[in-house]
């Protein structure tokens, strides 16, 4: 079923327009449809297993790129000789487990066939650098 998501003050702001100040549940919904009707937000469909399980993994090897980054400009500063191998191990550690989300999101692309077609043009991590996976 498709849906729209509303910013709730957008939502007050056009009832306050429209001259419906009262919060109620009802007054609230029709409000919303008749938004809905004049505005025709931008509407999205949910997310299928598959689509959400690339988006969590994007979501991971994201967070992991920016541990990589961080540690690669602390690295630049270390001058104990025992932080400077403890980054290092981090640093290979972080490398392995990017490695491994790379490979369950090329698993996964491989399993829808809409998605493994346009892998031919496109690399999983060029996939994951896109902005955001929509669903």
């Amino acid at each position: 079923m498709p849906f729209s998501r509303i910013n709730p003050r957008h939502a007050r702001k056009f009832a306050e327009a429209t001259g419906k100040l009262a919060k109620t549940d009802r007054v609230d919904a029709m409000m919303l449809a008749r938004m809905g009707a004049l505005l025709e937000p931008r509407t999205s469909t949910i997310c299928n297993e598959l689509q959400s399980a690339l988006q969590e993994l994007a979501a991971g090897r994201r967070n992991l790129t920016r541990d990589r980054t961080a540690l690669l400009n602390c690295r630049q500063n270390l001058q104990v000789s025992l932080l400077k191998r403890l980054t290092r191990y981090r640093l290979r550690q972080i490398e392995a487990q990017i490695a491994a989300i790379d490979q369950a999101i090329s698993e996964l692309i491989s399993t829808d066939e809409s998605l493994s077609r346009k892998r031919t043009f496109w690399s999983a991590s060029q996939v994951l650098e896109r902005p955001r996976l929509r669903c």
